[in-house]
């Protein structure tokens, strides 16, 4: 919630900013100078761009929105001294106090979009966000295991697998196992015909979990998750799938049956 609020200030402010600028160019009053005022300013800068680093540091370690929203605040303070310092400068050599108020104007659009992007950033983690890729790819739920080993042997391997996950992701999950036929010459070989028949597709984005399960001597089982663009409606995904499969039939001879699952969009 708080780059949510931190967001409501951004809109305020902007408001209060720009309406105030408004007045200034319409009639202009100059401000007091103090020669030594922009250096201090500037100093402030410097800590606060520092602060900035740190703080995103502390956000980075610890995976906070609230410390990174902290952090973009002083970047915010940081941006808007130095606006005010050339406000000072330039209202003082060239006798223009006008530029306050147009430098205010420009600050407050600057306000206004950052208050803009920080609203769709901060409605993200309220609303849930998908997990990463590389995530994604930590967690093996499916092992692929060589049929010879037997049901057993299976089993003893996939609650192995839970309990790995268990350990390093501190959460649970259900491995499955999918018997497969050791890779060969004549796996690696289907698995190219189906790499062309693919090909063919131009909405298939990508595949994964490829694989050969069970064999007689001259019928074969084939399986595969299929990945297509996201533009691509959930309401096509059963009539892709069924041509996927009339095409490995007509293409890739001796196939009992052919599984091919369709990955929703936004999965996980």
């Amino acid at each position: 919630m708080a780059p949510l609020i931190m967001t409501v200030f951004l809109f305020v402010s902007a408001i209060y900013i720009g309406e105030t600028s408004v007045h200034q160019p319409v009639g202009p009053h100059g401000a007091r100078y103090w020669s030594a005022l922009p250096w201090i300013l500037l100093g402030t800068i410097i800590i606060k761009l520092w602060l900035a680093q740190f703080v995103r540091f502390l956000a980075d370690t610890v995976r906070s929105e609230t410390i990174y929203a902290n952090a973009t605040r002083h970047i915010i303070e940081a941006v808007m001294t130095f606006f005010v310092i050339c406000g000072l400068i330039i209202g003082h050599s060239y006798h223009f106090p006008a530029i306050d108020g147009y430098i205010g104007i420009v600050v407050s659009a600057w306000l206004l979009y950052l208050g803009h992007t920080h609203a769709r950033h901060s409605i993200i983690p309220i609303l849930g966000r998908a997990p990463s890729h590389e995530i994604l790819q930590r967690i093996p739920l499916h092992a692929g295991i060589p049929d010879k080993y037997g049901p057993a042997r299976m089993h003893e391997i996939a609650e192995a697998c839970e309990d790995r996950l268990r350990k390093t992701l501190v959460g649970e999950s259900v491995c499955n196992t999918d018997p497969l036929i050791e890779k060969t010459a004549v796996t690696d070989a289907i698995e190219k015909k189906f790499v062309g028949i693919a090909a063919d597709f131009p909405n298939l984005k990508s595949y994964h979990r490829f694989r050969v399960i069970g064999e007689s001597p001259k019928r074969k089982i084939i399986a595969a998750d299929i990945n297509l663009d996201d533009n691509v409606p959930g309401s096509d995904y059963a009539d892709i799938a069924k041509e996927l499969e009339r095409e490995v039939v007509r293409k890739i001879p001796n196939i009992a049956y052919r599984v091919f699952s369709i990955t929703p969009k936004f999965a996980y």
